[in-house]
C-alpha cells in the first residue's frame, strides 16, 4: 500500500486499519469490530472475519461473532 502512495501519508478514504489480539478470546476482536473499529471518513457498515486455516471453521466463527456481539455488557 505505501508503495502506491510512494510511501507518503496514505489518504484516509485510502486506509485500511487493523488490530492485533493475540492471546485474547475471540470474543475480543468479535466484540471489537461491532462496537469499537470506526473510520474517519467511511461509515462502515458490516464486518468481514478472515480466517486462514485449514480447516473450515465458517459456523464455529459465526456462532463465536453472534455471541460476543449479544452478550451482555
Amino acid at each position: 500500500m505505501l508503495k502506491v502512495f510512494d510511501y507518503n501519508d496514505v489518504p484516509d478514504d485510502r486506509f485500511v486499519m487493523t488490530t492485533w489480539h493475540e492471546n485474547q478470546p475471540l470474543s475480543e476482536p468479535f466484540w471489537f469490530s461491532a462496537f469499537a473499529a470506526s473510520h474517519p471518513i467511511i461509515k462502515l457498515t458490516q464486518t468481514v472475519i478472515l480466517d486462514i486455516n485449514a480447516v473450515d471453521r465458517e459456523r464455529e466463527l459465526l456462532d463465536a461473532y453472534e455471541e460476543a456481539i449479544n452478550q451482555p455488557l
